[in-house]
């Protein structure tokens, strides 16, 4: 029986020292106006991890998109503001996303919102 205890405890130990881990490092993103007309986004990782290769994309409402792009070696995509409203889309994994209206964007040093807090789909999920 202190065998089967000691295995329980260990077992449950071990499932929510996982589940620690998982809710730790969601994704992150911020996007800012550049002065030419250009928007500079920033993707990453809550625990200050960078994300290069990640897709972010830009996506119309329609859900064409606009702009397909990868997260350069310093977690940065830069790109032409389109015409129409658009929200840029970070992908980390299923479930796992921050999405940022165009509405939200501000010019460098706007107040009060030039970035935009995360919005992880598998966050609200397990709350």
């Amino acid at each position: 029986m202190n065998t089967i205890n000691t295995l329980r405890a260990g077992l449950s130990g071990l499932l929510l020292s996982q589940c620690g881990l998982v809710l730790a490092h969601h994704p992150v993103a911020q996007c800012k106006a550049l002065a030419d007309d250009r928007i500079q986004c920033t993707g990453g990782f809550s625990d200050g991890g960078k994300a290069p290769g990640v897709t972010m994309d830009v996506i119309a409402y329609g859900g064409q998109v606009l702009v397909p792009g990868k997260l350069d070696a310093n977690s940065t995509l830069v790109f032409t503001r389109p015409k129409e409203d658009f929200y840029v889309l970070l992908e980390v994994g299923p479930g796992h996303t921050v999405e940022i209206d165009h509405t939200a964007i501000k010019g460098i040093g706007a107040a009060p919102r030039d970035s935009v807090p995360y919005r992880d789909t598998a966050a609200v999920e397990v709350h």
